[in-house]
């Protein structure tokens, strides 16, 4: 496991240390939607942020919001989500996909983190992540420990 040197990652001051193994383990990937019209934050994790992963984001979210979204008679609400220009997130598979699940997929500008609401929110997160980290710096953690790790804090967001 490694850690990038963000603010929000480490600080000079009190910086975060601890063994790496031979195997990193493997890189673990946050889809997430907050919303008004959401209950609670919604997250998937994923190895790797790839067309496949936004698909199965997409139906979870579109889940999240109308549970019987499959054996609903009445027409969907459409759902607007805001997605920064990633790679995977404008591939004419996430398009489709999103047509179907009546999503409207709203893209940033390029270079705009600062316009999506959820970046302050993963700041935090990230932060609460690094915090746990600080307490288990005498061990090596698994791959399964860190995301464990994780969801705890994802789960902790309210």
């Amino acid at each position: 496991m490694w850690m990038r040197r963000r603010t929000t990652w480490s600080s000079c001051y009190r910086p975060v240390k601890f063994r790496l193994n031979k195997d990193r383990g493997r890189g673990v990937t946050i889809l997430g939607a907050i919303g008004e019209c959401l209950p609670r934050m919604v997250t998937t994790l994923a190895y790797s942020t790839n067309r496949e992963a936004v698909v199965d984001f997409l139906r979870s979210l579109r889940s999240a919001f109308s549970p019987d979204y499959l054996n609903r008679q009445e027409p969907l609400a459409t759902l607007v989500v805001v997605l920064d220009n990633h790679r995977a997130h404008i591939t004419s598979e996430v398009a489709e996909e999103a047509r179907q699940l009546k999503i409207e997929l709203l893209f940033l500008p390029p270079y705009c983190p600062e316009l999506n609401s959820i970046e302050a929110l993963w700041a935090q997160v990230k932060k609460q992540i690094k915090d746990q980290l600080i307490e288990n710096t005498q061990r090596t953690l698994q791959q399964h420990e860190f995301e464990q790790i994780i969801r705890n804090v994802l789960n902790s967001v309210t």
